[in-house]
């Protein structure tokens, strides 16, 4: 499995509603909202009014593989306090 970088998740999400049947015209990266950018945004193509917004962050699995790591440490370390 490829790493989850935010770049993936954005592609993958937009497979995903592109699956769903959603426009290939209304789904945008990179949407520019007053000073901020949306990762990716659904628009109405009528209206050119945004409908969905998604901001999303890989940092959370990166997160979560610390954690799962440095607990592994830390129980590896009372193990062998307990053996001694």
């Amino acid at each position: 499995m490829a790493e989850l970088t935010e770049r993936n998740l954005i592609i993958r999400l937009k497979n995903y509603l592109l699956k769903h049947g959603y426009p290939e015209e209304s789904i945008l990266i990179e949407y520019k909202i007053g000073r901020y950018r949306a990762d990716l945004v659904v628009i109405d193509t009528q209206t050119n009014i945004p409908i969905q917004i998604f901001e999303l962050k890989a940092r959370k699995n990166e997160q979560i593989k610390q954690l799962q790591s440095d607990n592994k440490k830390a129980n590896e370390e009372w193990q062998n306090k307990l053996a001694t």
